[in-house]
């Protein structure tokens, strides 16, 4: 199976500070072309998080405009920079997700896919708390023998 992952999309209306410098709208493009094209063709396509620059209604219409040119199933998940319930007020909510965060298990591929929402609502670092280390560990127990592929937008360990 081949999974191809990009993240910190940062998309962002044409006026944004950060658009004068890296367009990440034009790059983000240039992705979904690209991904459409490989051969190989990924199996599925995970964003992980900072999929828009604010998560504003603007930056999640343009997400979806952009994204929806992708022909490969693809997996969301949230970084600090977007607005969950945002999200899913502009693009409504993905069927693979079922609960009130984007920690989901999709498994109807080869390799397991595991969503770890790592975010915290106002602020800008990640975190898995309590209850999420035991729901992970008890799904990987669950199959222990299944290839997993876990993503989150925050890296898993400490970093400075």
């Amino acid at each position: 199976m081949l999974i191809a992952q990009i993240s910190d999309l940062h998309v962002a209306p044409d006026e944004s500070f950060m658009r004068k410098f890296v367009d990440a709208n034009v790059l983000l493009m240039r992705a979904v072309e690209y991904l459409n094209t490989m051969t190989p063709r990924p199996d599925v396509v995970v964003a992980t998080g900072d999929l828009t620059d604010h998560g504003t209604v603007d930056e999640y219409l343009m997400l979806g405009e952009i994204l929806g040119g992708l022909e490969i199933p693809l997996y969301l998940v949230p970084g600090n920079h977007d607005e969950p319930d945002v999200l899913r007020q502009v693009l409504g909510t993905p069927d693979y997700v079922t609960g009130p965060t984007f920690d989901y298990t999709v498994d109807d591929h080869p390799v397991r896919l595991v969503a770890i929402d790592s975010t915290t609502p106002g602020r800008h670092d990640g975190e898995l708390d309590a209850a999420q280390l035991l729901a992970l560990e008890a799904l990987l127990r669950e199959q222990p023998d299944r290839p997993t592929f876990c993503f989150m937008h925050h890296p898993p360990f400490e970093t400075g």
